[in-house]
């Protein structure tokens, strides 16, 4: 993740992931979560992926999972069932990504 303040590199955790924001009534579908590092201004930093010595956008930087548990509740949710928050790592905990084929569909990109 090249971001403002951050340029790391984390492993794929989860695909297919559903992020409610339950205070805000808010779902966000189909997203990836990965462990890199991030920090304060990174939100929109592409996610590249390295393959062979070419970088692909494969997308977006979201947010922090853990820190969004301490105002307000989420449920995180996947094919094989709910992500048990409680064991995130503060220190390194996940992030959330929108895939590159999210954003196409959205704004209509081919």
């Amino acid at each position: 993740m090249y971001g403002k303040e951050t340029n790391s590199h984390g492993k794929l955790e989860y695909t297919r992931v559903t992020y409610t924001n339950v205070l805000l009534k808010i779902v966000f579908e189909n997203l990836m979560i990965s462990n890199y590092t991030s920090a304060g201004g990174d939100s929109g930093a592409p996610i590249i992926h390295l393959t062979d010595g070419i970088s692909y956008v494969v997308g977006t930087h979201k947010g922090n999972i853990c820190s969004t548990l301490k105002t307000n509740p989420v449920v995180v949710s996947t094919d094989l069932g709910n992500i048990p928050l409680t064991s995130c790592d503060v220190d390194n905990p996940y992030k959330l990504f929108s895939p590159w084929e999210n954003i196409r569909e959205y704004h209509n990109l081919k």
